[in-house]
């Protein structure tokens, strides 16, 4: 199934190489980016192609400088 923006999605690191981790984690986050889009973090907001996104995300924003990504 394809990916479409906000779908929540597991994965799991067995078989990885994850700083700082020891044994497998199961990870669960939501999909806010799809190939083209351009993610981009400015003033503590999320914007996806130049438009602010309103969500409430469970990590803040905050932690985070200024970045993008195409």
């Amino acid at each position: 199934r394809d990916f479409r923006r906000g779908d929540v999605r597991t994965f799991s690191t067995k078989g990885m190489k994850v700083s700082g981790q020891k044994e497998p984690a199961l990870f669960i986050k939501r999909v806010v980016g799809l190939p083209g889009d351009e993610l981009v973090i400015r003033e503590k907001k999320l914007w996806i192609n130049g438009k602010p996104q309103e969500e409430v995300f469970e990590s803040p924003v905050e932690q985070y400088v200024d970045i993008g990504v195409r």
